[in-house]
């Protein structure tokens, strides 16, 4: 699927998640015309309350990186933002995201599954571990 049909998908929807892209985990948030050509409105930190979370570390396998998301946990607040909130973050190979046209197409696949119903890529993305959903002291 080539950028420009992605976007003319994308192009009618009224609404757009809040994402963050991060390829570091004390990084800002990247790739801001790639997310809005997958349907997305950048957001810049974890301040910007994303509705959608992305890591892409490079260099590491998503079981590495997936070690790596539990440090994010750590930080004030994290439980209370929207993409943890709604269950909406995901590890991303960051090889994924070095040929825009490939990168284009798997998120706006991430971000509306509705209108992007193709396979995803094998081993290219993976949501969170639940226990980074749920605070450690809550029972249910």
């Amino acid at each position: 699927m080539t950028i420009d049909e992605i976007t003319g998908r994308v192009a009618t929807l009224s609404v757009r998640p809040r994402v963050l892209l991060l390829t570091e985990l004390n990084g800002a948030g990247q790739q801001t015309a790639l997310l809005e050509a997958a349907g997305g409105t950048p957001c810049l930190s974890l301040a910007d309350k994303p509705d959608v979370l992305l890591l892409a570390l490079p260099d590491l396998s998503l079981d590495d990186a997936e070690e790596e998301a539990f440090d994010l946990a750590e930080l004030p607040g994290w439980f209370d933002l929207p993409c943890v909130k709604g269950g909406d973050c995901y590890l991303l190979d960051a090889a994924q995201i070095e040929d825009t046209e490939r990168a284009t197409w798997i998120l706006a696949t991430i971000l509306h599954p509705d209108l992007f119903t193709e396979m995803l890529p094998a081993y290219s993305v993976r949501m969170f571990p639940p226990e980074l959903y749920k605070k450690p002291d809550d029972d249910a």
